[in-house]
């Protein structure tokens, strides 16, 4: 049975996805040199993408935290994306899910993808009714995902201070404007019960 309160909302097109990292300028600027994350960003740990922008913007305060000043928009494959899905653990045992916790727990702990559910975020930052997707990398296929998966590396942290800017002087009307345009993204029934939506 379909659950419309998770939704997976995104920019996208035929063959990608864009997704949204933040980190600080050295890993940033190497990464829009070269157009894959590759060192100081690290291989070794979790990395989690988000096709949110407003998530993402929650998330860092709109670029405004220690090591998230800088806003990328990372263009993959959407076979990459739709493989991830597929096998993606989520990080709670949802019962709706999960027949046995214990079970969940070991997929879990050897899971190369893992997958939360939060509120998404209005502009203003309240949150709202559905849940927006974020996706961890396990170290296991982080390396793949910088090198492999990337199409293109966009540097939004411009954008985003004007669009912060407005939303500061509560300019709401014409910061939307401005905003990535975000469309339901589609999933098949398999994925649908992997992610229990």
């Amino acid at each position: 049975m379909s659950n419309n309160k998770y939704e997976i909302r995104a920019t996208y097109n035929q063959d990608q996805i864009a997704v949204y990292s933040v980190f600080s300028s050295s890993i940033a600027d190497v990464a829009i040199k070269n157009q894959k994350l590759l060192p100081p960003f690290s291989y070794k740990r979790m990395t989690w993408i988000k096709p949110s922008y407003l998530w993402m913007m929650y998330r860092s305060d709109w670029g405004g935290r220690a090591g998230m000043e800088r806003i990328l928009q990372i263009w993959i494959n959407r076979k990459d994306w739709d493989n991830c899905l597929k096998e993606a653990i989520l990080t709670t045992p949802e019962s709706h899910v999960y027949k046995d916790a214990k079970k969940w727990r070991k997929a879990l702990d050897k899971a190369r993808i893992r997958v939360q559910w939060d509120p998404e975020r209005d502009i203003k930052n309240n949150r709202l009714e559905h849940k927006s997707i974020q996706l961890g990398i396990t170290s296991i296929l982080v390396e793949a995902y910088a090198k492999k998966w990337i199409i293109k590396i966009e540097d939004m942290t411009e954008q985003t201070r004007k669009i912060s800017a407005l939303v500061f002087q509560q300019k709401y009307e014409d910061a939307n404007k401005l905003l990535p345009e975000e469309r339901i993204y589609p999933v098949n029934e398999e994925i649908k019960r992997v992610l229990g939506m």
